[in-house]
């Protein structure tokens, strides 16, 4: 059971308050906690577009990290200029650093990265954040596999466009943190 915001900010930290791309109009605004490599979500709360500045003020007197999620998903990030950090169902997934890009037990130089892009399998199962290199390789940052997609024989666009939200979000905001282009293959 989802905690309120308030009981939330009183959990054991360090915590997290994570916004959500405006939709609708609303705003979504979910405390995590961050301990190790896993990240929890404590609480979710809705807000409209015009009560968010307000929000956001209070939060900040909190000293609090600020990040990102995708209510979609279970993923949360941060970022600073020196940091790039990801948590997914999986625990800690990217650590972005000045030089480097760490994603599971792998490094890639940050220099090497051409482009950040989101493919999806031609099943339509697998979804998955890939960094396109100079070099003209490809290297799998996360992925995730969708029970739906593999068991739903009418899984169409607009169920692929939920399913795979997460992976858009998150790729355009670790392109522009990167300094390189986007991609959106998810129908190519």
């Amino acid at each position: 059971m989802a905690l309120s915001t308030a009981a939330a900010l009183e959990q054991p930290g360090p915590l997290i308050a994570a916004w959500s791309r405006p939709e609708g109009g609303q705003v979504q605004l979910s405390i995590f906690s961050v301990a190790g490599d896993k990240a929890q979500q404590f609480s979710i709360e809705e807000l409209a577009q015009e009560d968010v500045a307000a929000r956001r003020s209070a939060i900040a007197r909190a000293d609090l990290r600020n990040g990102t999620f995708d209510p979609s998903s279970a993923r949360v990030w941060t970022i600073t200029p020196a940091e790039f950090r990801a948590w997914g169902t999986k625990g800690l997934q990217l650590v972005g650093t000045d030089t480097t890009l760490q994603f599971g037990e792998h490094k890639i130089a940050r220099a090497d990265i051409a482009r950040i892009t989101v493919t999806v399998d031609a099943e339509r199962i697998e979804r998955a954040l890939v960094a396109e290199l100079k070099d003209g390789t490809t290297r799998t940052l996360t992925s995730e596999i969708s029970s739906l997609a593999a068991s739903y024989d009418q899984y169409g666009d607009d169920d692929l466009l939920f399913d795979s939200s997460w992976a858009i979000v998150l790729g355009q905001d670790l392109a522009e943190w990167l300094g390189v282009p986007f991609a959106d293959r998810r129908f190519t």
